[in-house]
Formats: C-alpha cells, sequence, structure tokens
C-alpha cells in the first residue's frame, strides 16, 4: 500500500513539474485603436492588442496580436468598385516593423472576413516571417457596419547571439491593403497605415 502511495506522489510531482515548464507566468498587453482612414477602401474604425503570454525556457514566449474593424458603407462601396472593375482583393496586414526583430508568425490565425486568404512573409530576409496578411477573396460578401476580426500569433525566437528568456519589445504597424492576384500569391497594390502598437516579452 505505501509503496503504491509513493508511486502515485511521483506521478503527481512529474505531474505538476510539467505544468509548471508549460504554464505561462507572466503577462504584458498593449492596445492601440483608430476612427479614421485616408485610404476609401480601409475600415474607418478598428483596434488592435497584443498580449505576450511568457513561458518558462525553453518553450518559446507566444504573443498574440488581436484586431477588430468595421466599413463603412461607402468604404464597401469602393472595395467592390477595386474588385468588379480592377480585380483587387481588400485586406489587412499585421508587420513587426522593428530593426531587430526577434518574432516570427507561428501561422495560427483567426478571421472572419468572407474567404480570408491568410499569408506571411519575410520581408527582412532573416528567415524568421514578421509579416502576416489577409485577404478577402470574396469582397463583394463585405458588409458595411460588421466587426470584422483578425487575429495572429508569433513566438519569440532566439537568435544566435541571444540569451534565453531575454526580453524583446517592438511595434507592430496596421496596413489596410489592395492587391491583385499573383499566381497563388497577392500583391499589395495600394496600402494604408491605420495604427501602430508596441508589443514586448518579457521574462
Amino acid at each position: 500500500m505505501n509503496k503504491f502511495l509513493g508511486k502515485k506522489k511521483s506521478i503527481l510531482m512529474l505531474v505538476m513539474i510539467a505544468l509548471l515548464i508549460t504554464i505561462p507566468f507572466s503577462i504584458y498587453a498593449a492596445s492601440s485603436s483608430w476612427s479614421s482612414t485616408a485610404a476609401s477602401y480601409g475600415p474607418s474604425t478598428g483596434s488592435v492588442q497584443t498580449v505576450a503570454t511568457n513561458y518558462t525556457y525553453p518553450t518559446s514566449d507566444k504573443l498574440k496580436v488581436y484586431s477588430t474593424f468595421k466599413y463603412t458603407s461607402s468604404a464597401i462601396t469602393a472595395i467592390k468598385n477595386y474588385y468588379n472593375n480592377n480585380s483587387y482583393y481588400p485586406g489587412i496586414d499585421i508587420t513587426d516593423i522593428g530593426s531587430n526583430s526577434h518574432i516570427d508568425a507561428t501561422g495560427w490565425y483567426y478571421t472572419n472576413l468572407p474567404n480570408g486568404k491568410f499569408d506571411t512573409d519575410d520581408d527582412d530576409w532573416n528567415t524568421w516571417y514578421e509579416e502576416t496578411e489577409i485577404t478577402s477573396l470574396s469582397p463583394n460578401s463585405m458588409v458595411a457596419g460588421t466587426t470584422y476580426y483578425f487575429d495572429v500569433e508569433f513566438r519569440e525566437m532566439y537568435g544566435e547571439y541571444d540569451v534565453p528568456d531575454k526580453s524583446f519589445s517592438g511595434t507592430f504597424e496596421v496596413n489596410t491593403s489592395e492587391s491583385e492576384a499573383a499566381g497563388s500569391e497577392y500583391n499589395t497594390v495600394h496600402f494604408s497605415r491605420l495604427t501602430n502598437v508596441g508589443y514586448t516579452t518579457t521574462q
């Protein structure tokens, strides 16, 4: 009986250690919003929030970006005109614009834009994907006044000279765009900045 209890205790201890390794122990959040846009096709109102969840090394810290936005009826008209006359597709991109980026898109995303096409890019050629973009392939299904979402996730990366559990800060830029098809990709034709928001990964 004592041996059985001892085994039970050992298993319980291992479970608790595993949980301590994977459960986040600190959170950093920041937010920003906009109430106008210079682009006729852009969402007139919206907000974006960054939430950094920090884990015990060697599990990578996770950084989620949540964005919501709404289009006016005139913006929807512009979007449909761009699509029907030029075959342009509307979208939103969230990009780390720091010169010393240490984050990489995980590929996780959520959106309710009609027929959303997700893409990531490595603009600075450092093998980490710091740009995320969602493009609606069904612009004629977009509706004025609807709250749309585009949420993405990044993970903190450790470069050759980085120390594990190091803290990094940076800035995301949120843009509205119109793109054209180029094979399986969609290349930006027009874009306009909506807002910037900061982030910090803190250990």
